[in-house]
């Protein structure tokens, strides 16, 4: 039992975590990018739908009715 090596553990740099983290970035930046321009379309759509409906209920209604909404 005396002739028992010990066993070093060589731990790897850090650029490997620091890879890591910019990768974990990248994919958060691209994930706000994605969900920001989702938004944008839902408001875009919002406003759509909004002046279809106000130039439909002109149409039928006539421009006096309008101004009262």
């Amino acid at each position: 039992m005396a002739n028992i090596r010990k066993i070093k553990v060589i731990k790897r740099s850090g650029e490997a975590k620091s890879a890591q983290r910019t990768k974990l970035a990248d994919a958060r930046k691209a994930t706000r990018q994605m969900v920001e321009t989702v938004g944008d379309w839902v408001a875009e759509m919002h406003d759509r739908k909004s002046k279809e409906t106000r130039a439909a209920v002109k149409l039928l209604f006539g421009p006096a009715e309008m101004s009262e909404m």
